[in-house]
């Protein structure tokens, strides 16, 4: 494996984490938002 093809594989997980950290963050949000509501 050379260091190009390592370096994507970071970048995509480092991608993928972050997608899941604002998914759940956005989630949060919505929650937060309904319960103000009510």
């Amino acid at each position: 494996m050379t260091v190009y093809e390592s370096l994507m594989i970071m970048i995509n997980f480092g991608g993928l984490v972050l997608n899941t950290v604002l998914l759940i963050f956005n989630i949060m949000m919505i929650v937060t938002s309904s319960q103000k509501k009510k």
